[in-house]
């Protein structure tokens, strides 16, 4: 018997023991019984809206398997396949989460993967074209007096 069912029999038994209407047990008996009632009811739209979101969750997490499937087998820009282990350490398991900077090449217009060492050097040559271009980081404090905002402080000294 689900509780919805029990507080219908509570209800039912109370009605059924024939008290004075205008006793106050009688008045204070059957409003806790409304009441359970009402929190047997309650009790029902929410297990019904937990299931309902139960079913939702269960779909965004078929929706999130499937797209991190398809996400698997995607080209890594080598040519080769994220499964497969390849010189850019793709699909090798053990790569390290480096972020890349895609910048366009000012002379080619071709696009060029800046990667954390290129970007740390601040210079490189276009693989496309063969530009030396270099990276304008404004101001300096590094101190290195080889980089161009270094030159511009030290040339106003």
């Amino acid at each position: 018997m689900d509780i919805k069912e029990h507080a219908a029999y509570l209800k039912g038994l109370a009605q059924g023991l024939g008290l004075d209407e205008s006793t106050a047990e009688r008045k204070l008996l059957i409003g806790i019984i409304d009441a359970i009632v009402e929190i047997a009811d309650e009790l029902d739209d929410i297990s019904g809206n937990v299931d309902g979101l139960e079913e939702d969750v269960e779909g965004i997490q078929d929706d999130l398997d499937s797209l991190m499937d398809s996400l698997e087998g995607e080209d890594c820009g080598c040519g080769h396949e994220h499964s497969e282990t390849c010189s850019c350490g793709h699909g090798s398991g053990e790569e390290d989460e480096v972020e890349t900077l895609e910048l366009d090449c000012p002379s080619c217009g071709k696009s060029i993967e800046v990667t954390e060492e290129m970007f740390n050097a601040g210079r490189f040559e276009c693989p496309h074209c063969g530009q030396k271009l270099e990276l304008d980081f404004g101001d300096c404090d590094c101190g290195c007096e080889d980089c161009e905002g270094c030159k511009t402080e030290d040339e106003e000294k």
